[in-house]
């Protein structure tokens, strides 16, 4: 058992964000100095409220969060149990959790043969292979260095340390021979492989120490209830102030009617969640979908059945396989455009608004995603094609319910139009969350809107329209009410 107490303090003090333009040198330069900053500042602030509630020695301090972590069992006395009741009425903590730490990888079974997905052709022999990006591998095991798989990679760091209880596991191997090394999507990517044990913020921040820039998570916690909690509200906080990009497997309820719900850290607002399907564009039976936080999940599908590994002699199947077939393609548009590297939110409208549709999906809800399947299914080449047409913006104050961004287009033929909006959240309470209400909309040349999305519980919103006739039409971002908090909203949009 873990116990989590969160503070009411904010970093404020960011670095400027490189532009779309940025080369590897500056993204890099840029990452380094904002999670240097962020590091100095809860290292001291977080210190300071250990000293002032007096806290036990062995309390984990986070580096990177307004947080610090106690052994629940052994907080669990009566005399540390009156100390947390106290500190729970002070205005500096702003939440106590009581968190299980028992973890589940995202189990799998096998099914027959079938092809890998179809991206793997322009993976394999294009110029990409991810060279310049980290992948952090968190799993419920390590990999095995050893595992031919990984063989003469030097590029490769496991934490195996004698004070940290590591096993090798081959769901790890599996999930990181679909991401990178020498079988999957970004074999010229580094990889770091941590065990997760328990609360995850020791091993997330081991790798954000050693410069990690997608993190996939191919494990839930140990109850899918739909529910948005302190794990999910965690790692949406590490997103938005490190500027990592999260990746998480939905889960693999979807077969058992009453339980389908979407696991977390897959609920988190700033999190790229993945759904599985098949080779034939058919939701996996497997693939969770459903919630009880509003918050619309899966962000988008990719194939995780039916793959073939090599030196796996069954296929295999799982949102467990799905997730990294987008931590890799992730890893390649980050070499590709370095920029991406600082920009988590342009990364979550590249790979939505260039998704392939999946027909007969409709249940839409109001944030424009399908129930089962998101934005779509993963298309590497498309997210490359679209990368320049975007725009990536910051709000840091603007009139209630008013236009705070607009994107000329000019239409000479019909064409599917299909658009993408996120903006970064500070969601760290498992309760009650709040923040501001953007809605992407469509307008024609009348000054009509013809095509809105909006959805209250949502920081993504996505667009998808049939333009008819030619002409010039505007898409426009609209605060509904006022915005919340202090903190830049930091936005982006990408167009199809």
């Amino acid at each position: 058992m873990i116990l989590k107490i969160e503070f009411n303090y904010e970093f404020e003090n960011n670095v400027a964000r490189p532009s779309k333009d940025a080369t590897l040198e500056e993204a890099n330069s840029a990452l380094r100095e904002q999670r240097k900053r962020v590091s100095e500042f809860y290292s001291q602030k977080n210190q300071e409220m250990i000293a002032l509630f007096d806290l036990p020695n062995e309390t984990y301090i986070s580096k990177y969060a307004p947080i610090v972590f106690l052994d629940g069992n052994k907080a669990f006395n009566e005399s540390l149990y009156n100390k947390i009741n106290q500190i729970s009425k002070s205005d500096k903590v702003k939440n106590i959790y009581i968190q299980n730490n028992k973890q589940n990888e995202i189990q799998t079974s096998f099914f027959d043969s079938t092809t890998i997905m179809n991206i793997q052709d322009y993976i394999v022999n294009g110029f990409y292979d991810g060279t310049g990006a980290t992948i952090g591998i968190l799993d419920a095991g390590i990999l095995d260095k050893n595992h031919v798989n990984f063989a003469n990679r030097s590029d490769i760091i496991v934490r195996n340390e004698w004070w940290f209880f590591e096993t090798v596991s081959d769901h790890a191997n599996k999930v990181t021979s679909i991401a990178g090394v020498n079988t999957g999507v970004a074999r010229g990517a580094k990889i770091l492989s941590v065990q997760l044990s328990g609360e995850p913020s020791g091993e997330v921040e081991w790798m954000l120490d050693r410069d990690v820039n997608v993190i996939n998570n191919s494990w839930r916690t140990s109850v899918s209830d739909g529910v948005y909690n302190s794990t999910s509200a965690y790692f949406d906080y590490i997103v938005k102030n490190t500027w990592v990009t999260v990746v998480s497997a939905v889960g693999n309820e979807g077969e058992v009617t009453g339980q389908e719900y979407v696991g977390n850290p897959a609920l988190g607002y700033n999190v790229v969640s993945v759904g599985s399907v098949s080779n034939s564009m058919n939701v996996s039976t497997f693939s969770s979908f459903k919630e009880t936080s509003s918050i619309s999940k899966p962000t988008l599908t990719a194939i995780g059945q039916n793959l073939t590994i090599p030196s796996y002699l069954l296929d295999i199947w799982g949102t467990s396989f799905a997730a990294p077939m987008v931590t890799g393609s992730i890893a390649i548009l980050m070499q590709m455009f370095p920029s991406l590297k600082t920009h988590p939110e342009k990364v979550i409208t590249l790979l939505t608004a260039s998704a392939t549709p999946m027909s007969g999906y409709t249940n839409y809800n109001t944030s424009g995603l399908e129930d089962k399947v998101g934005a779509g299914c993963l298309d590497l080449e498309k997210a490359h094609d679209i990368y320049w047409g975007g725009i990536e913006f910051s709000i840091s104050s603007a009139s209630p319910n008013s236009v705070v961004q607009q994107v000329y287009l000019s239409f000479s033929q019909p064409k599917n139009l299909r658009a993408s909006l996120t903006w970064l959240i500070d969601c760290n309470k498992s309760t009650n969350v709040s923040f501001s209400n953007y809605n992407l909309r469509l307008v024609d040349s009348n000054g009509i809107v013809i095509k809105s999305v909006s959805s209250t519980y949502n920081n993504l919103e996505f667009l998808d329209y049939d333009i008819t006739s030619s002409g010039l039409y505007t898409l426009e971002v609209y605060l509904s009410g006022s915005k919340v908090g202090s903190s830049n909203d930091i936005c982006s949009i990408s167009i199809n």
